[in-house]
């Protein structure tokens, strides 16, 4: 602990970006990862003429096309007019100062 009347510097030291000491991994490490989980996303599975997701498959059990995009809209829609608009229900009080 520092003696009364002296003060404790702080130095943060900033690393080069471009220098990757800060890192293990190389742009073409992060493009080749970025490359191939695109193409695993965009690899989608027809299953009874719907569209479902390949990435992490079968952790979703609905389709991710345009008529399950509507019926989600749909949902959405019911339940913003059931509750008046709000975003919530629960209480929400003043925060104390």
């Amino acid at each position: 602990m520092a003696a009364a009347g002296q003060q404790q510097q702080n130095v943060v030291e900033v690393l080069d970006r471009d220098s990757g000491s800060d890192s293990a991994y190389t742009d073409d490490d992060y493009r080749s990862y970025a490359s191939t989980l695109t193409s695993s996303v965009e690899n989608y599975q027809w299953i009874g003429g719907r569209r479902f997701h390949a990435y992490r498959e079968g952790t979703y059990n609905f389709p991710n096309d345009e008529e399950e995009q509507d019926r989600l809209d749909l949902f959405h829609g019911i339940f913003t007019l059931r509750i008046d608009g709000k975003l919530h229900l629960a209480p929400v009080k003043e925060p104390s100062k």
